[in-house]
């Protein structure tokens, strides 16, 4: 296969098990011309099956550098670093191996979706209707969040990438896969919103700045809610007519301020980004297709965003080849120009069993 650009995501634990050149060398002969290795990440507990010596990889969220004293100065969020972090990135030397080996370095920067930082911070956390606190994401609304976010990719731009690519930039959601869930409940597209979109003290002050009354929206999401958890409603997975449903919960003015409102919130922080990233560093977002979605991917119109970024990664977990090509065609019907996206894929099973099934 040809591709302008074959990036490999690339955990440090996946170079580290041996020489970090031999490792970079065989990447680049499977194809690639880039990798994309955590400069900032979320906890994770990764099986690396192929991998010397230990096969389980677990580690808390954290930086993949190790930052100087002027990069998160006191007051503001500190972030943690972890154990193997350098001063320059999470292996040492990396950019010069990678350089010699003919491939470009992007920086996974996760910037909201960390444990120890909202807990740390629960003041800046994600929280529900229902007065929830989501302990495992910052609020894109919260100013020290967002002050968190810009020093992160300032210091990261500092380090030696060719690009950034953010994920978790926006508001995250209940989903969590790392914790051990006791979820009685299927949640569809639109009720996962409601019960995940932010009511924080700092979203209130965004709602109230576009004319909206958080308390009428919160009373109205719980009472949508109740009756989704006693079965009285249909479920709802497109986001068309979960927009329709918005409308006749919210009243379609308040549901297209309410939409706009988060949007421009995580886009305003975007465009501050991208005036903090120097232009010769590409920049890149995991992002969703409708305001619906959230977590890991920026739920916003794709448009909107390029204003911001350079090109859009739209991950696509997924074994069955028609909800993967819906999804792709989804995506290329928001932005047609194929040169702005970047799709991402999981080249093992059971995602995929052949090499056919990759092409």
């Amino acid at each position: 296969m040809a591709f302008a650009d074959q990036i490999f995501w690339v955990y440090p634990w996946d170079v580290t098990d041996t020489t970090p050149e031999d490792r970079l060398r065989a990447i680049c002969r499977l194809g690639a011309n880039a990798i994309s290795i955590p400069f900032a990440y979320h906890s994770v507990r990764a099986l690396a099956p192929h991998r010397q010596g230990h096969k389980v990889v677990s580690a808390s969220a954290s930086l993949g550098f190790r930052p100087r004293p002027s990069e998160f100065p006191v007051p503001g969020i500190q972030p943690l670093c972890a154990e193997w972090a350098t001063d320059q990135g999470p292996v040492p030397h990396l950019a010069t191996q990678a350089e010699k080996a003919g491939l470009r370095v992007k920086a996974w920067t996760v910037v909201f979706h960390s444990t120890p930082l909202a807990v740390a911070n629960p003041d800046s956390a994600i929280t529900n209707c229902f007065g929830d606190t989501f302990v495992h994401a910052l609020c894109p609304s919260a100013p020290k969040a967002r002050e968190y976010a810009l020093r992160l990719v300032r210091a990261i731009s500092a380090r030696s990438v060719h690009a950034l690519e953010l994920e978790a930039v926006g508001f995250y959601g209940y989903e969590h896969l790392s914790l051990h869930d006791k979820c009685g409940v299927v949640f569809d597209l639109f009720h996962h919103f409601l019960f995940s979109c932010c009511v924080c003290q700092h979203c209130a002050k965004v709602f109230e700045s576009a004319g909206l009354d958080t308390n009428f929206v919160a009373a109205k999401f719980r009472e949508r809610l109740l009756a989704f958890f006693e079965g009285g409603v249909p479920s709802v997975n497109d986001a068309k007519h979960a927009q329709e449903e918005l409308g006749l919960l919210l009243g379609e003015e308040i549901a297209v301020a309410l939409l706009r409102a988060r949007s421009q919130c995580v886009l305003s922080l975007l465009q501050e980004i991208r005036e903090t990233v120097p232009s010769t560093i590409d920049l890149t977002v995991s992002s969703g297709l409708s305001p619906f979605e959230c977590g890991a991917l920026f739920g916003a119109d794709p448009k909107e965003t390029l204003q911001a970024a350079d090109r859009l990664l739209l991950v696509v977990f997924e074994p069955n080849e028609t909800v993967f090509r819906s999804r792709f065609e989804a995506a290329v019907s928001c932005v047609s120009d194929r040169s702005r996206w970047i799709a991402g894929i999981r080249i093992f099973p059971p995602d995929v069993v052949s090499e056919r099934a990759i092409e």
